[in-house]
């Protein structure tokens, strides 16, 4: 017995639909990260700890945080080494303001992202 059309076009209707949600979800995670307002504090780490680093340094690092989470949002669930140590003292240092990391990954990843050493 085969499908009607009608109840093909629900099928394919509700692939459309699936994937235009996926893809509206994934850009609104992704924009999150980029547009996320990290505490002040996590800053004066980083300076406190590499006072060496300028201004454009500084900001690279952050950037490089937001590099990571972008990295763990397209892979999902499989591990992602971090890419270096002045990165990983800012996520550690982000990871303290509990509530603010908290409403952050649920909104970034749909999930609490966990730091694994």
């Amino acid at each position: 017995m085969g499908l009607t059309p009608f109840i093909i076009f629900l099928i394919v209707l509700f692939v459309v639909a699936f994937y235009l949600f996926k893809k509206r979800r994934l850009l609104t995670q992704k924009q999150h990260i980029e547009t996320f307002s990290f505490p002040e504090k996590i800053n004066q780490e980083l300076i406190k700890t590499y006072p060496h680093l300028s201004i454009k340094q500084q900001k690279e690092v952050i950037k490089g945080l937001r590099d990571y989470f972008h990295v763990c949002l397209i892979l999902g669930r499989k591990p992602v080494a971090m890419p270096s140590k002045v990165v990983d003292l800012v996520w550690h240092e982000f990871i303290l303001f509990t509530k603010d990391y908290q409403t952050f990954c649920r909104q970034a990843f749909g999930r609490f992202l966990h730091h694994t050493p």
